[in-house]
């Protein structure tokens, strides 16, 4: 749809008030197995969700200087392209998304001055219940031969799932090094 918020912006401007209908170019959104899935997901007789896991990737054994999936002006690169179908299947669950914070994201850039891989970083805690750390394990077991870059922490504490609020200074051990913060 765009390469910023900018761009998104504007066009959602230019489309509001018509009687368009507009769709982004990520075809699951209108496949028949999507709406499917949203109406049983609605109905809860699964029950609530608990956990999404999407991610979308490729291997590329070497950088192609001219193809668009380096180059930056066309949208490529891992974030801009192939981050956009996770966080798009993420959408169709939320209702709000100004709750929604990305906090950081690590990247390298190649030649073509496009990032090329991100990190990954599991905080699971030993009491959780609704997020345990044996499945936070588990996608880590599964990630691991294929991304270098995936990292398992785990929070030991008796509060569970809302032990990231409340262990304030455990989380700090944990996330002061991911993100270069200097302790004052």
């Amino acid at each position: 749809m765009g390469l910023n918020f900018k761009e998104v912006n504007e066009i959602h401007n230019l489309i509001k008030d018509r009687k368009n209908v507009f769709f982004e170019a990520i075809a699951y959104r209108s496949h028949p197995q999507t709406k499917k899935l949203l109406e049983i997901l609605k109905d809860q007789s699964l029950g609530k969700i608990k956990k999404i896991e999407a991610n979308f990737g490729f291997k590329n054994k070497r950088i192609k200087k001219d193809s668009r999936l380096f180059n930056k002006a066309l949208g490529g690169g891992s974030i801009l392209d192939l981050g956009s179908y996770p966080i798009s299947f993420f959408t169709l669950f939320v209702s709000k998304l100004d709750n929604i914070e990305i906090i950081k994201s690590n990247y390298n850039l190649c030649e073509t001055d496009v990032d090329i891989n991100a990190e990954i970083h599991l905080i699971a805690i030993d009491s959780d219940l609704f997020f345990t750390p044996d499945e936070d394990q588990k996608t880590f077991a599964m990630v691991k031969p294929f991304k270098d870059s995936i990292y398992y922490h785990e929070l030991k504490s008796i509060h569970g799932h809302d032990a990231f609020l409340i262990e304030n200074e455990s989380m700090s051990e944990i996330l002061t090094p991911l993100f270069h913060i200097s302790k004052a």
